[in-house]
């Protein structure tokens, strides 16, 4: 996959930068657009599942475990078929960010910001291609562990799932952080017929209340 475009509006935003943007960081900014552009090229793995819903539990077929989460049972009601996916900006995205922190850290935090920003639009990306593949009309739009009541411990369950570590080489920290850091697993629900429009809430996030984005009253 290759990056055609970065947002400088999402990556001002993920910086906490409100305003006219200085020439000097202007600079930055574009300095570090060229080097993802040119240097990072993301991956992605995906599995699509039959899944069943009862109360709380949502079980996948071929899926390690039965997933107990009362937010993504709501999220996936009236799905039949879900899309897993894992996707990532590899290594490389936190080597530049390393090696930029040797030396200027305001690179260093721009390249930080533009990351998070780049992985969005990965994923963007995955799920057009993941839908075009597969001829999915109906779907509900990707749900992360860490968010609503879905615990960060299922991430071991989707990586098992993807055998996405020998695949595309990501892996997790014993507090079930990602590696590369630049990186997201998700699940994407798939119905038969048209969904109820549902929209993302920060209100459901396990961060809320707690990250820079809510306590401003803005969103990551």
């Amino acid at each position: 996959m290759k990056l055609e475009s970065l947002s400088r509006s999402e990556t001002l935003r993920y910086m906490c930068h409100k305003g006219e943007v200085p020439p000097e960081l202007e600079k930055i900014l574009e300095k570090s657009e060229n080097l993802i552009k040119s240097s990072i090229f993301p991956k992605y793995v995906y599995r699509t599942a039959d899944i069943n819903i009862s109360g709380n539990k949502t079980e996948i077929s071929g899926f390690p475990s039965v997933i107990e989460s009362r937010d993504l049972a709501e999220h996936l009601k009236n799905c039949n078929r879900a899309v897993i996916m894992a996707v990532t900006l590899t290594s490389e995205a936190d080597r530049i960010i390393s090696r930029a922190e040797i030396s200027d850290m305001t690179e260093a935090y721009t390249l930080d910001a533009m990351c998070s920003s780049a992985i969005e639009t990965a994923c963007d990306i995955a799920e057009r291609e993941i839908f075009s593949e597969i001829g999915a009309e109906y779907t509900a739009w990707r749900y992360s562990a860490g968010y609503g009541d879905l615990s960060l411990s299922y991430q071991r369950d989707f990586i098992k799932f993807l055998n996405a570590e020998k695949r595309i080489g990501l892996t997790l920290t014993p507090e079930f952080l990602m590696i590369p850091r630049k990186s997201v697993t998700a699940i994407i629900g798939i119905s038969e017929n048209p969904l109820e429009k549902k929209h993302r809430s920060c209100t459901l996030c396990s961060m809320y209340g707690k990250c820079r984005f809510s306590l401003e009253g803005g969103h990551c």
